[in-house]
């Protein structure tokens, strides 16, 4: 499979069910295969080209599904937005994939992700009220994927990322009420713990002081970024990773507001959670420069995520010229840090 281009097309496979009661085969006389070796091939095609256009997954899905068309329902949909990325593919997923289906239990297939996936930037609304208003958008999907669908660790996840939305925005009540309904009906999902340390009030709020960090430079290890180096400065602390999709969305924003007060006293300080350097290496290669400070934290969980409380990617944390945090949530991202640096910067 690796030596395949995106041009070529699938070749016959020949793979066996390990388990006749958790696959279903295709009808067919000379081929044994189920619709989990076809995921488990489009997932490899995820791992070797993330970056596909629409039009090159819209082929490859293609060719699989005239060749295998025995799935579930909604299942190439999927998959074929996971591959391209589009907002559009992504709301055809939705419209597709009945709200009972058990594709929604299959990896990289998120309800909420989904979601968030559909919308697209606005210049005067934050991705988390976005997010929320998809969720308005789509509420009889979401009932009747809560009312039939048995899968209590994606319904769990939908939650959290309610929950998400709700904390970028500062609303603590309604993330109360998530929370609450979390411990009500999904306390006994694995990761239960980390789904409710998602869906806490946030701890360091606007008006603390940022706390102590010392990291390294990810291009000199000769070179230490620390509150000090940004003192008389506007800092964005910056939490992300590659990976993360919402993470990716917000780097035209960050370049656009690095452009234009990188001059004036702000700077930026990106915290890789990727698993290595090279990733990062190659994304900025590829796709952003990304022109200014970076560390590579090695891990996702570390003293400086603990010491920020980072629970997610994005997170981010606007720091003053006198080491308080003056923004945090929505008012990093998007519209809400142009609104936020335009003030600082009294426009």
């Amino acid at each position: 499979f690796k030596d395949l281009s995106q041009t070529d097309t699938v070749p016959e496979l020949h793979f066996s069910s390990e388990s006749a009661t958790e696959t279903q085969h295709l009808a067919s006389a000379s081929l044994a295969i189920s619709y989990i070796d076809v995921r488990n091939y489009i997932q490899t095609e995820l791992d070797e080209a993330y970056n596909y256009s629409q039009s090159q997954a819209q082929a490859f899905i293609a060719d699989l599904a005239k060749r295998y068309p025995d799935v579930p329902t909604g299942f190439y949909a999927a998959y074929k937005a996971i591959l391209s990325g589009s907002a559009e593919d992504y709301r055809e997923a939705l419209a597709t994939i009945p709200a009972y289906s058990k594709v929604w239990d299959f990896p990289q297939i998120e309800l909420g992700d989904f979601l968030y996936s559909t919308i697209e930037e606005s210049p005067d609304t934050t991705y988390a009220q976005l997010y929320l208003n998809a969720v308005d958008a789509h509420s009889e999907y979401i009932a009747e994927f809560f009312a039939k669908n048995e899968s209590d660790i994606e319904k769990a996840s939908f939650v959290e990322w309610k929950g998400w939305a709700y904390k970028e925005l500062g609303d603590l009540s309604s993330l109360k009420k998530e929370r609450d309904y979390f411990i009500e009906a999904f306390s006994h999902v694995p990761d239960a713990k980390e789904y409710l340390d998602d869906l806490s009030p946030p701890k360091l709020k606007v008006g603390d002081y940022a706390p102590e960090f010392v990291v390294k430079d990810m291009e000199s290890d000769e070179k230490e970024w620390s509150n000090d180096s940004f003192d008389g400065q506007y800092v964005l602390v910056d939490f992300w990773a590659t990976w993360c999709a919402p993470c990716l969305k917000e780097i035209p924003v960050l370049q656009k507001v690095y452009d234009k007060y990188s001059d004036k006293g702000f700077e930026i300080l990106s915290l890789s959670a990727d698993e290595s350097e090279a990733d990062i290496e190659q994304f900025r290669v590829e796709h952003f420069a990304m022109p200014w400070k970076h560390h590579f934290m090695d891990g996702s969980k570390n003293e400086v995520t603990e010491s920020f409380n980072i629970q997610g990617y994005p997170t981010a944390f606007l720091i003053g010229p006198d080491g308080k945090v003056v923004a945090t949530g929505a008012a990093t991202k998007g519209a809400g840090l142009e609104k936020a640096l335009s003030l600082a910067f009294g426009e």
